[in-house]
């Protein structure tokens, strides 16, 4: 089976034996291809019911019922983790991320996290819950950006706004696209402390970004 390109990205962060507890899993195509294609042990769960039967149904198809654990689960409320697992989530935006991510006390040491809103914020929240940045990339499929990152137990190192991303693949035109969206909002907000707080970032994003230009040439 194909993978989109979020999925694949997603995937590319995985390591072999790992079980993966995929959160908001919609209609489980990670886990299938994980299943079928690395023999990895995966938990689809989302919070919508109908997205499941579709998920049970695609795992029927392929024969793998017996292979993937399929919960219904507001977040990881009814999941049993384990210390080793990886969990991943995608599809959902950050502050929703970040409610599922807050209120339990993980001893996981491996997330996986894919969102196109708030990515400067997901990055000071992970950080407060002990997690730093292994690696991370950005997408661009179907006229959107999706930023992934590999986060584990630790202390954080790396900038908590844009990390390594524009040395990665679409990542200068990730953060273009970020100074003109973060501009064209800083535009239209009446004076503030969050407006001065939004300059201070588009001016850090603009002094990356010309770093960058001058270290490639």
């Amino acid at each position: 089976m194909n993978l989109s390109k979020r999925l694949k990205t997603i995937q590319n962060f995985i390591d072999n034996d790992v079980r993966v507890v995929d959160v908001g899993c919609d209609h489980a195509l990670l886990d299938i291809y994980l299943t079928l294609n690395r023999n990895i042990k995966c938990v689809a769960s989302d919070i919508n019911e109908q997205a499941l039967n579709i998920a049970k149904k695609n795992i029927k198809k392929y024969n793998l019922e017996n292979k993937i654990d399929v919960i219904l689960s507001d977040g990881l409320d009814n999941i049993k983790l384990l210390e080793n697992d990886v969990i991943v989530i995608s599809g959902m935006g950050t502050k929703t991320i970040i409610n599922i991510l807050k209120n339990k006390n993980l001893k996981t040491q491996k997330l996986i996290i894919q969102s196109n809103t708030e990515i400067f914020l997901l990055r000071k929240q992970l950080k407060k819950l002990g997690y730093r940045v292994i690696d991370e990339a950005v997408c661009f499929e179907k006229g959107k950006y999706y930023p992934t990152i590999f986060y584990e137990k630790g202390v954080e190192v790396k900038n908590i706004l844009i990390g390594d991303l524009l040395y990665k693949e679409n990542g200068k035109e990730y953060v273009e696209f970020l100074i003109n969206k973060l501009s064209n909002t800083y535009s239209k907000m009446p004076f503030s402390f969050e407006k001065i707080k939004l300059k201070s970032k588009i001016l850090f994003l603009k002094k990356s970004l010309r770093k960058y230009l001058r270290n490639s040439r």
